[in-house]
């Protein structure tokens, strides 16, 4: 006990000779200093280890034995992120490495492929395989699942190894029965890929854990009859959804039946791709039926490269209950003008109620002007507005009299004025200064403009 009360005194911490920080227990009686960095409680190391990567994990369990303790405890390694990039290979073996070592202790595991080199994705799915085996065999039970940016459908994929890799994957996820969160964002499967994959997360009632499911880019194209009944089971055993994400080309009224016993959804996000065909639309009465069954339910529609006014008149239905509505127009590649304005004014008088977040890059078309001032008028729950497009000073003018009046209530306002000749940047760039101090410090303004490239 004495020996032990030596050490309860004076800490103190400094700088030697050579510039490194110390720090030292010296005891009341002054017969001995004793360095503590080794002493640090292992709560402590265990919370510096969490803000590193882990090559600087690596090097602080180097430093003595108590480190390399707190570098093997399990809460540091719950989770993985990898971006499979410029060094692929380096951090998919890292990868496989982790797997060994700590797959008992995984809760979380995002993986995102960048754009690869023909044998680095060779090599990528060959060590994926094996990371999902290990991951199998190690027992792992996973929380959170994400495949980001898994484009199969690449130029020169060898098509028996990406079916192994598949099989891998579809093995993985039906030993998982506590999946909360799966997200296969921009994840591009085959028809039958796509569908094994969905099997495979629904096989059994460990899926009704499941909150979070993205599925948004699994399917490209309209699925036949006895494809999307395989898909509507699939949904059907995820009672508790509360987010799905989808494309709109796997969305059917029998589908729609599903939703009506979800209770606890509360966002479906649909993204319309225009490369898709579109070809079917989801009666009225269906969506009527699902805001009766679920009065909390919101929609969010992303669409891509689908413009044209009569498009979206079939596809996005007046009676969703669409609370964030996105655009991107990509250029017009047609003869004919998309009417964009025309979209916006469908847009304002059909979804005012419930709009919180619009977000659109518009290509030049006709002038959309007066249906962006309608949109911003009629939208009293918008909070957040993000729009790229062409536009006229006067009308910059008025969105920004309209913020300092309260006509509208914005919390958050991006606004990027294409197609502007250099004296109407400068005349911009006047008008933002002249306004910004009238702003009400706590909305989030940001207005700029992109000169012309246009001879």
């Amino acid at each position: 006990m004495g020996e032990t009360s030596n050490f309860t005194s004076d800490n103190i911490v400094g700088v030697d000779d050579s510039g490194s920080i110390t720090s030292s227990l010296v005891p009341r009686d002054g017969t001995a200093t004793v360095h503590a960095w080794e002493h640090l409680p292992r709560l402590t190391l265990e919370k510096v280890m969490s803000y590193l990567d882990y090559e600087e994990r690596l090097n602080m369990a180097l430093v003595c034995s108590h480190w390399l303790h707190a570098f093997n405890c399990p809460q540091l390694w719950r989770k993985w992120n990898v971006v499979l990039g410029r060094n692929a290979i380096k951090e998919i073996r890292r990868l496989l490495q982790f797997s060994r070592q700590h797959a008992q202790h995984l809760h979380s595991l995002r993986i995102q492929c960048g754009h690869l080199r023909f044998m680095a994705w060779i090599n990528v799915e060959r060590m994926l395989i094996r990371v999902f085996s290990c991951l199998v065999r190690k027992g792992a039970q996973l929380k959170k699942v994400e495949l980001i940016d898994f484009h199969s459908n690449r130029r020169g994929t060898d098509d028996a190894l990406l079916n192994s890799l598949v099989a891998a994957l579809v093995l993985f996820l039906r030993t998982q029965k506590r999946l909360q969160i799966v997200n296969f964002s921009d994840a591009f499967f085959s028809r039958q890929n796509g569908l094994n994959v969905i099997r495979a997360l629904t096989a059994d009632k460990s899926s009704m854990r499941i909150k979070y499911l993205n599925i948004q880019d699994l399917f490209q194209k309209e699925l036949p009859l006895f494809d999307s009944r395989v898909l509507r089971i699939a949904l059907r055993h995820c009672r508790h959804l509360r987010t799905l994400e989808m494309n709109y080309s796997c969305l059917s009224e029998s589908i729609i039946d599903t939703f009506l016993r979800m209770k606890d959804l509360c966002l479906l996000d649909l993204k319309v791709d225009g490369q898709g065909p579109h070809s079917h639309t989801i009666s009225t009465d269906k969506w009527s039926a699902l805001r009766k069954a679920n009065p909390t339910l919101r929609v969010a529609v992303y669409l891509e490269r689908f413009a044209d006014h009569l498009d979206i008149r079939r596809v996005v239905n007046h009676r969703m209950p669409v609370s964030e509505f996105q655009m991107w127009t990509g250029m017009n590649s047609h003869a004919r003008p998309w009417f964009l304005k025309d979209s916006l004014l469908y847009v304002a008088e059909n979804f005012s109620q419930h709009l919180q977040v619009i977000m659109m890059t518009l290509a030049p078309d006709l002038p959309v002007d007066d249906a962006v001032i309608l949109l911003l008028t009629k939208c009293r729950c918008l909070q957040t507005f993000e729009l790229q497009c062409p536009l006229d000073l006067l009308t910059v003018q008025t969105i920004y009299d309209m913020l300092i009046n309260r006509r509208i209530g914005l919390r958050q306002l991006y606004l990027t004025v294409d197609d502007l000749s250099e004296a109407e940047l400068i005349e911009l760039e006047a008008t933002v200064a002249l306004y910004e101090c009238d702003l009400d410090p706590e909305l989030v303004v940001e207005v700029t403009g992109r000169e012309s490239f246009e001879e």
